[in-house]
């Protein structure tokens, strides 16, 4: 499981370094929500992508591996806001362990 935490901790790191395309990423994702919107089917199919992935990655480890991948989505998009609202005030690779520790503390087997 630490290749697993230590792969999504990479990630962060990874999108901790462009936040350009962070904050483009995330007003499209947004902005899709409109079923009209011609990015509506793209954003819907690559969140049931990373949800399979996550879950996958943790499936054996933790009790709801669909549940906590729903969880790291969730946490993920909701520090990067937090993060490019106050991006001097919050360390997001600090918070995003932090919150990990957490959240696998209360859902492993």
């Amino acid at each position: 499981m630490s290749e697993s935490v230590d792969l999504l901790h990479r990630l962060v790191v990874r999108n901790a370094t462009q936040p350009e395309i962070v904050r483009l990423y995330s007003i499209l994702r947004v902005e899709s929500l409109y079923p009209g919107h011609l990015a509506h089917d793209y954003f819907r199919d690559r969140d049931a992508s990373v949800l399979r992935s996550f879950a996958t990655l943790f499936t054996g480890h933790v009790t709801t591996p669909e549940a906590f991948a729903r969880q790291l989505l969730a946490l993920m998009g909701g520090l990067e806001e937090q993060w490019m609202r106050d991006p001097g005030g919050i360390d997001f690779v600090a918070e995003w362990d932090a919150a990990m520790a957490t959240l696998l503390g209360g859902a492993l087997l």
